[in-house]
């Protein structure tokens, strides 16, 4: 039998299954821009916390216009088992074309705050968020 927590922050729904969690992002630009880009419509984009060795997924789908491509780099968490979704475009993983979807999918850790932002061209200066690994 599974528990199942769900934990609402305005836009954004989480599910919590068994240690995994899974968060769906889409990805836009914010309105008259070609480089800041919001994530499910918010500023500051979805901040992610949660216990250390959880399984965090992450459903990224890219909406951006004009064949805009996007990565998400989980700044500082260790990719050991993962490291073809480090987000960095072209040297860990291709960049998520337009109207395409990827999962990210790592466990959270060690403990400690983290960061995440895109990693493309001029939006890496964009959607900088916390990510926090709690130790009880």
């Amino acid at each position: 039998m599974y528990n199942i927590v769900l934990i609402i922050s305005f836009t954004n729904a989480v599910a919590v299954v068994n240690n995994r969690v899974l968060y769906h992002f889409t990805v836009t630009y914010a309105e008259n821009s070609s480089s800041f880009v919001f994530i499910n419509n918010e500023i500051p984009v979805p901040l992610i916390e949660h216990e250390l060795n959880d399984i965090i997924i992450v459903h990224c789908t890219n909406n951006l216009q004009s064949n805009g491509t996007f990565t998400i780099h989980f700044h500082g968490i260790l990719q050991g088992l993962t490291p073809q979704i480090d987000g960095v475009p072209f040297v860990t993983q291709l960049p998520i074309e337009t109207q395409t979807s990827f999962n990210y999918v790592f466990r959270a850790y060690p403990a400690d705050t983290y960061f995440y932002h895109s990693h493309v061209g001029s939006q890496s200066v964009t959607a900088f968020v916390p990510l926090i690994v709690n130790d009880r």
